[in-house]
């Protein structure tokens, strides 16, 4: 497995494009440690209040609908699990 693993990291570094630097690029969690995440962000209450947004389409944040968490602007955004919202987050983080 972990042989698996190392060959499908080393085939990602080729094909995504080339990282920006000074940013710490975290390239996924897994659905388990993304309490521990947002918990280490401060943002797990939030989380569970219903306070977190899509910054896309403010449709409400859980658990299960994250599909990006990220920095814009100097602070924390997230994006949803709709295509769309990714696609849209792409744009405004590419032009950054």
């Amino acid at each position: 497995m972990d042989f698996l693993k190392s060959v499908i990291v080393w085939i990602l570094k080729r094909i995504l494009p080339p990282q920006r630097s000074g940013k710490q690029i975290i390239e996924a969690v897994h659905e388990d440690d993304i309490e521990n995440l947002l918990q280490e962000l401060g943002l797990l209450e939030s989380l569970k209040n219903g306070d977190l947004r899509c910054e896309s389409c403010k449709c409400l944040i859980t658990k299960e609908n994250i599909q990006s968490i990220f920095s814009y602007q100097g602070r924390i955004g997230f994006c949803c699990e709709n295509i769309v919202c990714y696609e849209k987050l792409i744009e405004k983080t590419e032009s950054e």
